[in-house]
């Protein structure tokens, strides 16, 4: 926790510092004007100025902390590069750059590196020699893989390589210690390295929309996550150790092969949101009613044909999502839930609800289209909700 708190105080700093920075020296936003005073310019902004060759003039400014070529129409960016040694934030975001030089290693003070929406196959193993980097941007390429000399930038707190092609990752990136975001999403990803269990400080992990089987069960030491998204991937089973993630404030399953989930997500006590939906499940634990800060859970598109009857802990839940089940019932714990103001069962073969609806002070919004359910008893329902209630039924 103590490695936690001093990077977040770092990368706090690190901003305040950047910010003054940007305050004290003038941003050049014309080439031509910033070439009047070319020992002067430390931060020079040539974005969307629709370049398409790298403008060999900017190698004059030896003091430039700062350049920005995002949005323009570079294809390639110069080993000279690497003269530019002052050079703390370089932002090349879209542009068409199929490569990148591996002089770029040779930028020692270089804190962000920003390579998102380029045309970028491969990325040099030199990116390793970036010992200062905080901040890395890979994302929206055509990357199959990352160096595994990756692993030596242990100041790294940000690494975004979403949108890309990854088949697999090096074990190295566990030893990212500082690492807080990192973001795998849209990727070909079919494992993890089990190292990843060692990124002690990560708070946010987006591993959505890949082709994950199976995942590691070190997952269960990143005891600082709180953020964790694992939707739209191949899941059929997930480790008990997940239980141990007890910061976690949102968890993403959706669209799995999930047919069941252990018990020890309830032991998830600071959980706010929990997304099971489309996934194969026929049951739920009933430990999930320990989860006293959760406010929003889905589980529609399933196969469930019971709901959990422990219900009293649920008292912050304010949105619960049951339609396209298998439910013929509801259980009476269901007015329970104190502070519930949605509540959607379409598509189930309900034919009538607890009494214990009448429990439902706050409930705003109930959904019962597609059920068997009598006109005689959508009547009786109407008595038993609130007058503000939303009522939708067939």
């Amino acid at each position: 926790m103590k490695n936690y708190c001093l990077s977040k105080t770092s990368l706090i700093s690190l901003f305040v510092l950047l910010s003054i920075q940007n305050i004290i020296a003038q941003k050049y936003t014309s080439l031509a004007e910033a070439l009047k005073h070319t020992n002067e310019v430390q931060v020079l902004d040539l974005r969307k100025k629709n370049i398409q060759e790298f403008p060999r003039e900017i190698l004059l400014f030896k003091n430039l902390k700062r350049l920005d070529l995002s949005r323009n129409r570079l294809t390639k960016i110069p080993v000279e590069i690497a003269q530019l040694k002052q050079l703390e934030w370089l932002e090349l975001g879209y542009n068409q750059l199929t490569s990148v030089p591996p002089q770029i290693g040779k930028l020692q003070k270089l804190q962000l590196l920003d390579l998102r929406k380029n045309k970028l196959k491969t990325i040099p193993a030199e990116i390793g020699n970036l010992r200062n980097l905080s901040d890395l941007h890979l994302s929206h390429n055509q990357l199959t893989k990352l160096p595994a000399s990756l692993g030596k930038l242990t100041r790294l707190w940000v690494l975004k390589a979403e949108q890309n092609q990854l088949i697999s990752l090096p074990p190295t990136i566990g030893n990212l210690k500082q690492l807080m975001v990192l973001w795998l999403n849209n990727n070909q990803l079919a494992k993890l390295p089990q190292e990843m269990g060692n990124l002690s400080v990560l708070t946010e992990l987006r591993l959505y929309q890949n082709k994950l089987e199976a995942l590691p069960k070190e997952l269960g030491k990143l005891e600082s996550l709180k953020k964790l998204s694992l939707s739209a991937n191949q899941l059929k089973t997930l480790p008990t150790e997940l239980g141990n993630l007890k910061r976690l404030t949102r968890l993403a399953l959706v669209r799995n092969k999930l047919t069941s989930i252990p018990a020890e997500l309830g032991n998830l006590t600071n959980l706010e949101i929990l997304m099971l939906d489309d996934n194969q499940l026929t049951t739920l634990p009933n430990t999930l009613g320990k989860l006293s800060r959760l406010k929003n859970l889905d589980v529609s598109k399933n196969r469930l044909t019971s709901f959990i009857k422990t219900t009293k802990g649920l008292q912050q839940l304010k949105r619960l999502d049951l339609r396209d089940n298998q439910l013929k019932e509801l259980p009476q714990e269901i007015g329970e839930l104190s502070n519930l103001s949605v509540l959607h069962l379409q598509k189930n073969q309900l034919t009538t609800l607890p009494e214990s609806v009448k429990q439902l002070k706050n409930l705003r919004n109930l959904r019962l289209q597609k059920n068997p359910v009598s006109k005689e008893t959508i009547s009786t329902i109407k008595t038993w909700i609130p007058p503000k209630c939303f009522l939708k039924a067939d």
